[in-house]
């Protein structure tokens, strides 16, 4: 969590991992507001998660990368950060 320099609450950090730059997009506009981080790839998600912590994350279950897909990074969540 950070303060919001705007406004006298605190922002919740997201971390939002989607390979459609429209559902990434529009998930942001959604959450308007929050500290939002975005990525479109599992190795980045995972990369980002070792540098900070996340309040919340949403990850598309069917990226199409070859890098793993959403179900690995929530595992991976699951076991690193319990």
């Amino acid at each position: 969590m950070r303060f919001c320099a705007t406004v006298s609450w605190v922002c919740h950090a997201i971390l939002i991992c989607d390979d459609d730059p429209d559902i990434r997009s529009a998930m942001k506009r959604t959450l308007r507001g929050y500290d939002v981080t975005e990525t479109s790839s599992p190795r980045e998600a995972l990369a980002i998660l070792k540098t900070r912590a996340f309040d919340a994350i949403v990850c598309d279950f069917s990226l199409e990368a070859d890098t793993g897909d959403g179900l690995d990074v929530l595992q991976h969540v699951r076991v690193q950060y319990p």
